[in-house]
């Protein structure tokens, strides 16, 4: 062989390494996309950005879900309270002994006896009658005779309505 192929091969074969350097290197769209927002439609949980895709369809379907951001209980938190951006809710269960819960939040409450307002509610059991916690009444139980009913209603010949 001559200089002069070894010259050609060498110069071909380099055009064709850089053109293939710089292919590779050259910025491509990345095959994932990035995580749906709340209220997007949904398949899996792991393509919500919130991490759950919510879905009312029956089992064994493959409909679209929602996306949605759901929430925790705060420590002070009771009873059932929107689940952050999900359309269930979440029970945060009952307050300790010697509160109650009011709108959501575990507050302190007067025993039977005690003085009540509206910053202070009643206990379970109880309702506040002229400024102090009485023992009541629940739906279905005699009523009357100092007993009123925890509802709140009126006595109904004598059985809480």
């Amino acid at each position: 062989m001559s200089r002069h192929s070894y010259a050609n091969s060498f110069c071909r074969y380099s055009i064709v390494l850089i053109a293939l350097i710089v292919l590779a290197g050259w910025p491509r769209a990345v095959g994932a996309s990035p995580c749906k927002a709340d209220g997007q439609a949904c398949r899996t949980n792991q393509s919500c950005c919130g991490a759950v895709c919510v879905n009312s369809a029956p089992p064994g379907k493959r409909p679209f879900g929602a996306c949605c951001t759901p929430t925790t209980c705060a420590p002070a938190q009771c009873g059932l309270i929107a689940d952050g951006s999900c359309p269930d809710m979440l029970n945060c269960g009952d307050c300790p002994s010697g509160e109650i819960c009011d709108a959501g939040t575990c507050a302190t409450c007067a025993e039977c006896g005690a003085g009540c307002s509206p910053g202070v509610p009643c206990c379970s059991g109880t309702i506040c009658d002229a400024g102090t916690c009485v023992a009541c009444a629940e739906s279905g139980a005699g009523c009357g005779l100092g007993v009123p009913c925890c509802s709140g209603q009126a006595c109904n010949g004598g059985v809480c309505p």
